[in-house]
């Protein structure tokens, strides 16, 4: 999340015209950023994105492309920087949700075994 945050201030802070160096850092920055989310998914063995369950997997699709899509039209209409606050503003409001659901005491948020 921190690496979004920085992206998403780079952005606001450099304009729409983003200097090579700019550019680069973010770049880097939201790679760095959607790795360690891929790589906490997997070590944590979330089952709703690796579930062979077809219905899980078409559900999971359709939730990228929707993003995706959004994305890509707030860059062509608005802006990179309003791009880039909407897709904060989902994984801070992500983060928080999952927070708060995983204080139940149900078997599913449990930690699994390793």
């Amino acid at each position: 999340m921190t690496g979004n945050l920085v992206v998403t201030l780079i952005a606001i802070v450099t304009g729409p015209h983003f200097p090579t160096g700019a550019r680069d850092s973010m770049i880097v920055l939201l790679a760095m950023s959607m790795g360690a989310r891929l790589a906490a998914i997997r070590y944590l063995k979330v089952p709703d994105l690796h579930d062979p369950a077809m219905l899980r997997c078409g559900l999971s699709l359709v939730a990228f492309a929707v993003g995706a899509l959004s994305g890509a039209l707030l860059i062509l209409n608005v802006g990179v920087a309003t791009a880039l606050l909407f897709g904060l503003a989902i994984i801070v409001a992500v983060t928080l949700a999952a927070h708060l659901v995983s204080r139940t005491a149900t078997s599913w948020s449990a930690p699994r075994p390793v």
